[in-house]
């Protein structure tokens, strides 16, 4: 699976380990060197969508690290950034999707995740990924498709359903959401399912009325599950860079989301964009789509993607 992230994270590692071999070419010339080192790492936290705020706070770090190291060896560097970077990700220390040991003090086992995120981030596929994962460990699965505003939508579910061999319960094109999320349920517990996946529709981070329509389903989902058995998880595309932390922070702001999944790492050279999101909103991110398939999925584990990320 580590290979999967180092291939999907090719395009963001290339661009930091371009700005890395700047900073080896600079180490034992000059009387600034310090300065000049603390300078190439702060552009090269900025150039993979780090942030400036991160950044910064990471530079800040450095400085005490640059200081007391020898100026001359790149690797006391490299381990010093490194390690400066996964101390962003030390306070989200619950990584797991619906932790095993709440389910047990629940008298309800059913679980529910509801994917959320902005138009085109991946949700349909993200969503089927991880319905055939707990269907490999032999979990009892239903899809729910809630996308009613576009006409192609239950087609889009059908084709994962299809391939995965998945459980759906659909609704027509213009159905109220909330009532096909509400009919979902029903069925769900009915044929004593485990896991309940809710595919939304694309919601707009600015839109409010289709803010208040995704509250509605929330509410529909929390009248008969403990809020320990559900996982609000916000997609969001690694390509849209630093836009990304606007969306999560208006989708966290909104639905209480409990985590991230990033989709499309693979495609951009950006991918650092983990960290900001990490840094500035304190939602952890859990997962990883890794390519196109229906297997290209990985938990997000913070050591193997700064490692992803710095070394060849």
């Amino acid at each position: 699976m580590k290979h999967n992230l180092n291939n999907a994270l090719f395009k963001t590692r290339s661009r930091i380990l371009s700005g890395l071999k700047k900073i080896k070419g600079i180490l034992g010339v000059g009387s600034h060197l310090e300065h000049e080192i603390l300078e190439n790492l702060e552009e090269l936290l900025i150039t993979a969508d780090i942030g400036v705020r991160t950044t910064q706070k990471i530079i800040n770090n450095l400085e005490n690290s640059v200081h007391n190291i020898d100026k001359t060896d790149f690797q006391a560097i490299l381990h010093a950034l490194e390690s400066d970077l996964l101390k962003v990700f030390e306070k989200n220390n619950q990584r797991e999707i619906l932790p095993q040991q709440q389910l047990t003090e629940c008298k309800i086992p059913l679980r529910v995740i509801l994917a959320v995120g902005v138009n085109g981030v991946g949700k349909t596929t993200s969503i089927a990924k991880i319905a055939h994962r707990y269907k490999k460990q032999g979990k009892n699965v239903l899809l729910v498709a809630t996308d009613t505003f576009r006409a192609a939508a239950n087609e889009q579910i059908e084709i994962w359903a299809d391939r995965a061999n998945l459980e759906l319960i659909k609704s027509q094109y213009g159905a109220d959401p909330a009532s096909v999320l509400y009919d979902g349920m029903i069925s769900a517990k009915k044929t004593e399912k485990d896991i309940v996946l809710v595919d939304t529709a694309g919601r707009l981070h600015i839109k409010i009325n289709l803010m208040e329509e995704m509250k509605k389903m929330n509410k529909v989902i929390r009248k008969n599950i403990q809020p320990s058995n559900i996982e609000v998880l916000l997609i969001i595309d690694s390509t849209a860079g630093h836009n990304a932390v606007y969306q999560a922070k208006a989708f966290s702001e909104n639905l209480g989301a409990t985590g991230i999944m990033l989709t499309k790492l693979d495609g951009t050279a950006k991918g650092g964009i983990v960290v900001a999101i990490e840094d500035e909103l304190g939602i952890p991110v859990k997962l990883v789509g890794t390519g196109e398939g229906i297997d290209d999925l990985e938990d997000f584990v913070p050591a193997d993607f700064v490692k992803a990320i710095l070394y060849e």
